[in-house]
């Protein structure tokens, strides 16, 4: 698969590969992190795309019209009692995790809330039709939209979430595009604009690339936050919560040499576990330890305890995208190219992953394991940099070049001591 970026966020241009293990390295603010949100935006479109669409114009469909009419209804003085307590039923309200009021309206069908709003016209008197015919259009316009239009309007409602609403670069205002190609063939192409995006997409092709993805981010995602998360925050902790029950905890992984890797290597005696009666995951050096809640675990810990659970639980599988931010982040040297090796042992294994990273450390770490595992063909390195003169960044393959990566990345602690030198 490959990806091409026109002009979104501080990215000018890039053509990316994604085919087992993406490397992109820069220094901070160069749009490295840009790449792994439009993956995640991308990926959540094409799986759920249509369905999105039909479920969030659904929601503003009973937002707007139907919960209007409804009340309107139930307040006549006059009508069906059979239907007004239907109705009454349907607009009870109770308050989610998340505060938001939900209502059984929202439970229905489109062909059910067709069916309500033909019994609700029979009693509903003249100066109503105009705006029953409304609903009547709107609920077909949802029926029958097309499949770009569907898509376009998921990816705009991800891309909007998981850029807070500025996708295009904040200086230039410049119309953006992103394709998706595989085998030279193009999956997606979107113009994205600060009005509108158009999209065109072949899902025949799509199901030529990877299922879904998981995007990493931080490793505070473990910890049991109770307020509202990112999407892709929510989505990955609502899948390893849900998997972890007593039945999916034993059952054998098939990713057992990986977790033995993370259980030798990185926890020792300690291990991790998922504990029903606080149904939160918990923490203990050994065996006579306390347990700890992630709350009170080390963030390098908790690097490593989220891999070992994507794991564990058969959620990390070769047929999804592993997109991880800058994990080096927190992590002391020594756990860098541990990670590092893992990530060599994943590729090995026909694991698909693309990671960003401003660490040469970790980067150099990166290219031993690759080297020593000989997985050259299953690598691709990249480095963004700051366009001179502008608030763009371009994002260039230097795959056969790594010097340009520790020049860029080395080039400020070389600095220091040239400083340390002169002041000697």
């Amino acid at each position: 698969m490959k990806l091409i970026i026109n002009k979104i966020g501080k990215i000018k241009s890039a053509q990316i590969d994604v085919n087992g293990l993406t490397v992109i390295a820069g220094k901070n603010d160069t749009g490295k992190s840009t790449v792994g949100k439009l993956l995640y935006a991308i990926f959540r479109a094409l799986d759920m795309g249509e369905s999105f669409f039909n479920e969030m114009k659904k929601q503003i469909l009973i937002s707007n019209d139907i919960l209007p009419l409804c009340r309107k209804y139930i307040g006549l003085s006059e009508g069906n009692k059979e239907l007004r307590e239907r109705i009454a039923w349907l607009l009870d309200e109770n308050s989610s995790l998340l505060t938001r009021k939900l209502n059984r309206l929202e439970n229905l069908s489109l062909p059910e809330i067709y069916e309500l709003i033909q019994n609700i016209q029979k009693d509903m008197p003249s100066d109503a039709i105009d705006s029953i015919a409304t609903i009547y259009k709107n609920i077909s316009n949802i029926q029958h939209a097309s499949l770009e239009e569907k898509m376009s309007y998921a990816l705009e409602r991800t891309l909007a979430v998981m850029f807070n609403g500025i996708v295009l670069n904040s200086k230039y205002h410049e119309d953006g595009k992103i394709v998706v190609n595989q085998n030279e063939k193009c999956v997606l192409e979107a113009i994205i604009s600060e009005k509108y995006i158009n999209t065109k997409y072949d899902s025949f092709l799509r199901k030529s690339l990877v299922g879904n993805i998981v995007y990493l981010e931080s490793p505070f995602i473990l910890e049991n936050i109770r307020t509202r998360l990112k999407p892709h925050w929510e989505e990955l902790k609502a899948v390893l919560f849900e998997k972890a029950l007593p039945q999916d905890w034993q059952q054998e992984s098939v990713n057992e040499e990986l977790l033995n890797f993370i259980q030798t290597e990185i926890f020792g005696k300690a291990h991790i576990s998922f504990e029903p009666r606080i149904k939160d995951f918990v923490y203990q050096v050994d065996g006579n330890a306390t347990k700890l809640n992630m709350s009170n675990v080390a963030c390098g810990v908790k690097s490593f305890a989220i891999l070992f659970l994507l794991l564990k639980l058969n959620i990390l599988k070769k047929d999804v995208l592993l997109a991880i931010d800058e994990p080096e982040n927190h992590l002391h040297p020594e756990w860098q190219i541990k990670y590092a090796q893992l990530i060599c042992l994943l590729v090995q294994k026909g694991f698909s992953i693309v990671l960003t990273s401003h660490s040469p450390t970790f980067i150099q770490a990166l290219a031993h394991y690759i080297n020593k595992g000989k997985l050259d063909e299953k690598v691709s390195f990249y480095l963004a940099s700051q366009v001179e003169l502008e608030n763009y960044s371009e994002i260039q393959n230097v795959t056969k070049d790594l010097e340009k990566i520790y020049a860029n990345l080395i080039a400020p602690t070389d600095r220091l001591y040239e400083f340390t030198e002169e002041e000697e």
